[in-house]
């Protein structure tokens, strides 16, 4: 059997098989071999389809009152305000939820948060199915928000760092996947409000909003069985957090790679690369994140103020069509989620690794428009043709809001090249395969020497405050670094910038090489 030495680097391990030795110096190691599709993934997949089953989970909570809404406001004699505060609590809940999750996430790490919120959908589902007043009801509701405000950010985690990133399963594939779950959460409940309007005798037809919204402890109870027995922490996180040893376990455990840290590397303390802390909130607010936050917010506000308006509330809307029965009203629903959403939701999965998000993205919105002004040219039906009509604007509304919002996705910090060869590439955009040539996990550390290097070779410079919104480590020994050169004539200020003077830029690879210790000194003087 081959010795574990210190020696040999990442790059010259060899072939990447279950038997050969994959060395894990960095977070960037295991990021890179997470993202190697060649590794044998069973686990890896079962990771992913738990945490899709979280998301699952938070669907069902989200869209079981939907047919019961009319039962609560008449059983509790609710004013449009109790109702309001019933549909809404769950919602405010999940605001909170999410902002905590953010933070949990990182701080103690996606399995335990993960298996820790489940524990809200088991109670809080129970409270609902047994609230003797509206008041309860809300507060069961809120209780349940926090945790599907909890759960989505770390379900998007696990889909994102257990994902590969190109071939079948692929990180964007894999976080698409989030809609198509979404509504066949949605159909599943509309499922079961069938089978207890088949079941249930009138004199108890009360009963049936409890049972939709109790029954959601039951997929929880599921989910939490099955999660002990397969889940693992995720070892990008792991790695993150300088825990080299726990991560290089977490790959040969659920990716069937035999990945060790050498002697070496584990002597020495490993930085935190992403430290969990409530200001990291604010780096959404500052440079080139400001504007990703901005459009982010706006697509998701307008999101989520179209799925409760028309997806949401769809059996009231088709209820309001037709003088029909309650039968009709379920089965509509369902074919629609089903033919519809559920459908556009797959075809995003299909098609936004080839497309991207942004494309399809405006395409559904596009649909949606469409529908929305159909809809409202229409108005409530008359006869047996704007029925249809309007309809179809509820289906194609539906396509859109799987098939756009549905695309969204991020495979975060990876630098990408597509292939340069332009027949290989211009058949792979018209055929099916991929067109990334080469790609590696940029971490925020590597982006700041970068900047450092690139920017030190120009006449424009560097500045702190540049340098702060890419890496937030100590500046000071960088700026030592540079009065040093000043005072020898290699360097000058200008303003709050540094750049080398024309004698500074005949030795400018020294001189890189000097601001570039005084970085690594500051980087493991903050993370040690």
């Amino acid at each position: 059997m081959a010795e574990i030495t210190e020696t040999t680097p990442l790059s010259t391990a060899g072939k990447r098989s279950d038997g050969d030795i994959q060395w894990v110096r960095s977070a960037s190691d295991v990021s890179r071999l997470v993202n190697d599709g060649s590794q044998g993934r069973a686990n890896a997949r079962i990771v992913i389809g738990i945490a899709l089953g979280g998301i699952f989970l938070d669907a069902y909570d989200l869209g079981a009152l939907a047919f019961g809404i009319k039962d609560i406001t008449r059983e509790f004699n609710l004013t449009p305000a109790g109702t309001g505060m019933v549909a809404s609590a769950i919602t405010f809940g999940a605001i909170v939820g999410a902002l905590l999750g953010g933070y949990l996430t990182d701080k103690i790490g996606r399995y335990r948060v993960f298996m820790a919120d489940m524990l809200f959908f088991v109670v809080a589902a129970i409270a609902c199915a047994l609230a003797p007043n509206e008041y309860v009801l809300a507060g069961a509701r809120f209780v349940m928000g926090l945790g599907v405000g909890i759960d989505l950010p770390v379900a998007m985690a696990f889909l994102s760092e257990f994902a590969r990133l190109k071939g079948p399963g692929n990180k964007a594939s894999s976080v698409a996947m989030w809609c198509p779950t979404w509504y066949a959460a949605i159909s599943i409940s509309y499922l079961l409000v069938l089978f207890f309007y088949a079941v249930l005798p009138e004199s108890h037809s009360d009963w049936l909003w409890r049972l939709i919204l109790g029954f959601g402890a039951v997929p929880a109870l599921v989910i939490i069985a099955i999660r002990s027995r397969y889940m693992s922490e995720s070892p990008v996180w792991a790695a993150n957090q300088g825990n080299l040893k726990e991560a290089a376990s977490i790959l040969r455990q659920s990716y069937n790679i035999n990945a060790h840290v050498p002697q070496d590397a584990l002597s020495q303390p490993a930085p935190v690369v992403n430290k969990a802390k409530w200001s990291n909130y604010l780096n959404l607010f500052r440079g080139i994140y400001l504007r990703r936050t901005t459009l982010a917010t706006l697509l998701s506000v307008v999101s989520s103020f179209a799925y409760n308006a028309v997806a949401f509330g769809l059996p009231v809307i088709i209820s309001s069509f037709f003088v029909q029965s309650m039968l009709t009203t379920i089965l509509i629903s369902l074919v629609l989620n089903l033919l519809f959403a559920f459908v556009g939701g797959l075809l995003a999965v299909r098609y936004v690794p080839r497309f991207g998000a942004w494309r399809m993205s405006l395409a559904g919105y596009a649909c949606q428009l469409v529908a929305l002004l159909g809809l409202g040219l229409i108005g409530r039906p008359e006869g047996a043709t704007e029925g249809v009509l309007a309809v179809a604007m509820l289906a194609l509304f539906l396509f859109g809001q799987g098939f756009g919002p549905g695309a969204h996705s991020c495979a975060g910090g990876v630098r990408y090249s597509y292939v340069r060869d332009l027949d290989r590439y211009v058949s792979a955009v018209v055929g099916d395969s991929m067109i990334i040539d080469e790609y590696e996990q940029i971490v925020p550390i590597q982006k700041a020497t970068e900047y450092l290097m690139l920017g030190m070779r120009t006449t424009h410079g560097i500045s702190e405050k540049e340098y702060h919104r890419i890496y937030r480590s100590d500046w000071e020994p960088i700026e030592e670094t540079f009065e040093l050169f000043e005072r020898k004539g290699w360097a000058e200020r200008d303003g709050e910038r540094w750049h080398l003077t024309p004698a500074g830029f005949l030795i400018s690879n020294v001189l890189i090489n000097a601001v570039l210790e005084a970085q690594t000194g500051a980087k493991v003087e903050n993370n040690p």
